[in-house]
């Protein structure tokens, strides 16, 4: 009897070990990219175990998406990412990637990125709350009003001032009102002034006294300014040159080349508007007299310089408007004044 009992237990021990799964890690689970690896007994009472790479669906899963990743940092099974959730799937193969907190969204490029709270920002790798701007002063020029940027400034770079060889431009002061560079009051009738009797000049800008070229002007060159009206006492109106008056004496318009004036200018900006830094190739440039009857002249300091706006128009006076085909010609009117003896 006791031998029958003994036989039994042992009979029971052998089933009871081959029901039991054997102790052991699965393989890598880079070998079963799409699921989970799971021990199954093969045939089922066979007491034979192998692993068995099983897939994992998912809630969600479409034939071009699947919901399924492997957080390579947190997990070592596959898991679900929930449809409200925004998944990130690092590798396709492998379905490495990370599933965002619910109201969380994926900031940078993956695998580098960070799950992160909506508005904010990744700074070194991290979420962090976008910087605050101080509110000042509003800045900026004002409101302008409507077509006060009807003539085509010049507006240029550090390397070309914004200024075209063999272009015309009326020239204005970047103040109030902008009162033109002008010519003449009484006897000093071709003298350039601030406003003066003769307006809307036409002045080109040339490479040289022979040759006006084409081109943009550099922030380095030299180059000449032609007067497009011409000397007021001059019935035939032959072009004039703005000449190389020096301190006391004023600039003025001349015909002899000899005299003419050479000019350099960067774009700056003054009050808002962008302007043309005019000085002397060799010398400095700078106005004289009061604000009503200011001229210019070249004075020894070559740092000094005088801020000027150049307005495109034709050659023949007529406006060009912004970047548009220029109208009808517009005739010149010829100013001529007498002079006093």
């Amino acid at each position: 009897m006791k031998g029958l009992l003994l036989s039994a237990s042992l009979l029971l021990s052998v089933l009871l070990a081959k029901a039991q799964p054997p102790a052991g890690d699965p393989p890598p689970a880079d070998q079963c990219p799409n699921g989970t690896w799971h021990l199954v007994e093969n045939p089922v009472g066979s007491g034979e175990w192998e692993w068995e790479c099983k897939s994992l669906a998912c809630p969600g899963d479409t034939a071009d998406a699947k919901r399924n990743y492997y957080n390579s940092v947190t997990d070592t099974v596959f898991r679900c990412c929930p449809t409200t959730r925004q998944l990130v799937i690092y590798d396709q193969a492998s379905r490495v990637g990370v599933c965002c907190a619910a109201g969380l969204v994926y900031l940078g490029t993956a695998p580098n990125g960070q799950c992160c709270t909506p508005g904010q920002i990744l700074q070194d790798g991290k979420c962090a709350d976008p910087p605050t701007i101080p509110q000042g002063p509003p800045e900026g020029c004002p409101s302008q009003p409507n077509n006060v940027c009807k003539l085509k400034k010049a507006c240029g770079t550090a390397a070309a001032n914004g200024l075209q060889y063999g272009s015309c431009y009326q020239i204005t002061f970047p103040i109030e009102q902008g009162p033109q560079l002008g010519r003449g009051t009484d006897a000093a009738v071709n003298q350039y002034k601030m406003g003066g009797h003769i307006q809307n000049i036409p002045f080109k800008v040339c490479k040289t006294t022979a040759d006006c070229g084409t081109g943009a002007v550099q922030a380095t060159d030299t180059f000449y300014i032609q007067d497009q009206i011409g000397l007021a006492g001059d019935g035939t109106a032959a072009v004039a040159w703005l000449d190389n008056a020096a301190a006391p004496a004023l600039i003025s318009a001349v015909n002899a080349v000899a005299t003419a004036g050479q000019f350099k200018g960067q774009t700056s900006c003054s009050a808002c508007k962008c302007v043309v830094s005019l000085t002397g190739a060799a010398s400095g440039l700078a106005m004289r007299g009061d604000q009503t009857n200011s001229a210019l002249t070249f004075i020894p300091n070559k740092q000094s310089f005088v801020d000027l706006e150049f307005s495109q128009v034709t050659c023949d006076n007529s406006v060009i408007i912004g970047g548009a085909t220029p109208g009808p010609k517009v005739p010149l009117l010829k100013v001529q004044i007498p002079l006093k003896v």
